[in-house]
């Protein structure tokens, strides 16, 4: 199946290279990206003149106090020469690598480790910004499109307000891969070099999985499958013959299986961890998952709050609306008009959202964000838009046509922003203004661009286009739009990032206080109104960087066995979202779960049964005595398990590193060793290089019976579904190097043509 341009875009080309050849268009399109790059450079030079570290402080309780954590312990782990299999810091441990959100594996983090601690979360965010760029340039430029319509639809999407709105979190790193995955698509729909693009498919889908948003994942996969049935549909529509659409939907099944195959170190351990995560309890309160607000769409408003919003530029909406208008025919264009009006609706329209919630699984979606999947839609349509008013042979049409177009757009931009705004405060009032601003510096340019075509297409004729030297007014109108949009977009999320280090990661007087009061041991809170956000010790999950073990977890696979078992233990119920913070308010508790220090807020009594230590800042800490990581408790003559409040003697657990640990017992009776590790699939022991079994210990640590006599006990997390899914990557390698040696052994075959 090929995709073939139409003779404008094809006329285009050859007027922006300049000259027709390979160098002149590698030339062109060398500038094209380097537009692209720069674009994504200066939205993050006001933060980078301030410093190398940055982070968004609008998402601040997503970044600061989980991603930055993972990513600091990721590339530490990596640097000392181990997998960041696990978390050793955050409650009796998590899994590190496979909590979707740490994405080890993922391209920013490849290419982070080859940068110093302090730069690779910034890393990450500026490669994620280029492979959203670099994406939808390619896509744009395999649909036909010349290089400024290529370089204003990546720039559209990279700097676009949903995308800034989520860059440095994975929903941004998964569908900033958009544009590559739908350009592999387009190769394997064109049916040329069949094998490269089957290749190029798997290969950028196991990238997306890698960047570790499952939701995010699906949406994209959704709006592929909806891009490709609508282009199918239409080419089978006129062929009249449906056996030709058969080979294209054979390639990209097999392609999703190489890629999926591809991602399955990742996926078959965290889907796993998932079905056992506290998402999974229905009676736990959920995150809200409810549509965003129309002001975010139109203004940058969110909730009646601004922030960074849906914004696309006033100019990309009416460049899109105008593709849709003039080529609607056209399949490629159909296809995104199609996932731009699905995207938009299911992250705008209130009952479909609520209509999608309430489907079990269907809603644990995040619909809403599907409104970078808007954003990516439009901004491919407005460079199809783009093509049309540089390379159209009628512009007199076409720019009547966008005239009206821009007209409609603004006027009805401008009346929903008095209606939106008239609830809000004073400060979102002045920010509304200035964006009416820009938006209206937009218009007029965009109205005196069709102007130029209306007057200028009097004396148009089929030889103005093949003339190099009268197409420059048009190149010229390109250029415009072109920094005009970027300069909206620029200027609108030049503030989103920040540089530098959050106070909240410095190590003040009161971390080190704790951190050297309580050393390696466990410590927890005796009070859980001073969990996430407001902390009584460290915050969760900033606790990893300082290397302190806190009972407390912020984690997207939080097992919900914690929930399960502090409820056992206390008759309380705690837990949300991801969060699990349980009050310990007796000596007795603590010591079930090896706590030896419990932080009390200023004037509390303390756990029953502990004793005072000392203050650090103004909290109070004490001691539990007895309590361990790992204990020997004696084993009597009954088959039957010790109590749980069994007392035992401590046992040094040492650890080699994060995924592994090591005791030695030494008893004259042998008993049942207890272990204050999470349990979750992929932990093994061995006793004296014997297979040692685990049992289950108050529903998420563990327990095992041990001889008497003097044995070495080794610990190993390693998941089985994470060897498997090493098994099957391995296979997905095979697989597309069989389809590349296949492929260049035959002969590529025409099929129906795919016009943008």
């Amino acid at each position: 199946m090929t995709v073939t341009a139409t003779s404008s875009s094809a006329q285009t080309s050859g007027t922006a290279t300049g000259a027709p050849g390979t160098w002149p268009r590698v030339r062109a399109d060398v500038l094209g990206l380097a537009w692209v790059v720069a674009a994504a450079f200066a939205v993050l030079v006001p933060a980078l003149r301030h410093g190398a570290a940055l982070y968004d402080p609008g998402n601040a309780l997503d970044q600061v106090d989980a991603l930055i954590p993972w990513t600091t312990q990721v590339w530490t782990q990596v640097h000392h020469g181990t997998l960041p299999l696990w978390n050793p810091y955050s409650a009796l441990g998590m899994p590190l690598a496979f909590n979707w959100q740490s994405a080890p594996l993922s391209l920013p983090s490849l290419v982070g480790y080859l940068f110093p601690l302090r730069l690779a979360f910034t890393e990450q965010i500026v490669m994620t910004l280029l492979v959203a760029g670099s994406g939808v340039y390619a896509l744009a430029r395999v649909l036909g499109l010349g290089v400024l319509s290529c370089a204003f639809a990546a720039t559209a999407y990279e700097l676009s307000g949903p995308v800034m709105g989520w860059l440095g979190q994975p929903v941004a790193s998964v569908l900033s891969w958009a544009g590559w995955l739908f350009f592999a698509a387009v190769l394997i729909l064109r049916g040329r070099r069949r094998a490269r693009a089957i290749g190029l498919f798997s290969v950028v889908l196991a990238f997306a999985i890698y960047a570790g948003q499952p939701e995010s994942l699906v949406q994209l996969v959704l709006a592929l499958l909806l891009f490709v049935a609508v282009v199918l549909g239409m080419q089978a529509r006129r062929a009249r013959q449906l056996r030709r659409v058969g080979r294209p939907l054979r390639d990209l099944a097999v392609a999703g299986v190489l890629g999926a195959a591809l991602g399955a170190p990742l996926a078959l351990p965290a889907v796993q961890l998932s079905l056992r995560s506290l998402q999974s309890i229905p009676t736990i309160n959920q995150q809200q998952r409810g549509p965003y607000s129309v002001d975010g769409l139109l203004y940058g408003f969110t909730n009646g709050t601004y922030g960074n919003g849906a914004y696309l530029g006033l100019l990309c909406v009416a460049l899109a609306v105008l593709a849709l208008t003039l080529h609607r025919r056209r399949p490629a264009v159909l296809g995104m008009g199609a996932v731009a009006v699905a995207a938009t609706a299911v992250a705008f329209v209130t009952p479909l959202v609520s209509l999608l919630n309430a489907v079990p699984y269907i809603g644990d979606l995040h619909w809403a964000r599907a409104e970078v999947l808007m954003a990516f839609a439009t901004a491919v349509l407005a460079g199809m838009g783009v093509e049309l008013l540089v390379a159209s042979a009628d512009r007199r049409a076409v720019g009547g046509r966008f005239l009206v177009i821009v007209c409609a757009v603004a006027v009805a931009a401008f009346v929903l922003a008095g209606v939106g705004g008239a609830q809000l405060a004073h400060a979102d009032a002045v920010v509304r203004t200035k964006t009416l601003v820009g938006r209206a510096v937009e218009a007029g340019i965009g109205l005196a661009g069709a102007v130029a075509l209306v007057l200028a297409g009097r004396s148009a004729g089929s030889h103005l286009v093949r003339s190099g030297r009268r197409l420059r007014p048009r190149a010229l109108m390109g250029c415009a739009l072109l920094a005009c949009e970027t300069g909206f977009l620029v200027a609108a999320g030049a503030g989103t990032m920040t540089a530098g280090t959050p106070a909240i990661l410095s190590l003040t007087q009161n971390y080190r206080e704790l951190r050297d009061g309580v050393g390696s041991s466990i410590v927890a809170f005796g009070d859980s109104r001073f969990c996430f956000p407001y902390s009584l010790g460290i915050l969760q999950n900033i606790n990893i960087i300082f290397g302190v073990q806190e009972l407390a977890v912020l984690d997207p696979m939080t097992p919900s066995g914690y929930v399960h078992s502090w409820y056992a233990t206390s008759g309380q119920l705690t837990g949300q979202d991801w969060i699990f913070c349980p009050a310990v308010t007796t000596a007795a508790a603590a010591r079930r779960y090896g706590v030896s220090y419990v932080l009390d807020p200023p004037g509390a009594a303390g756990p029953s049964g502990a004793a005072f230590v000392g203050h650090v800042g103004a909290s109070q800490l004490f001691r539990v005595p007895g309590a361990a990581s790992a204990t020997l408790v004696p084993a009597s003559s009954s088959p039957q398990w010790p109590p749980s409040d069994a007392a035992g003697r401590a046992v040094v657990l040492t650890r080699p590193d994060a995924a592994s640990a090591r005791l030695v017992t030494d008893s004259s009776t042998g008993g049942v060793l207890r272990l204050r590790l999470t349990d979750v699939p992929g932990w093994r022991a061995t006793i004296d290089g014997r297979p040692l079994a685990l049992h289950p210990f108050l529903k998420i640590m563990f327990q095992a019976r041990v001889p008497k006599g003097r044995h070495v006990i080794e610990l190993r997390y390693w998941p089985t579904a994470f060897s498997a899914g090493l098994w099957i990557a391995g296979a997905g390698v095979v697989g597309v190097v069989l389809v590349f040696v296949t492929g260049w052994r035959r002969r590529p075959r025409s099929g129906a043509e795919v016009e943008r």
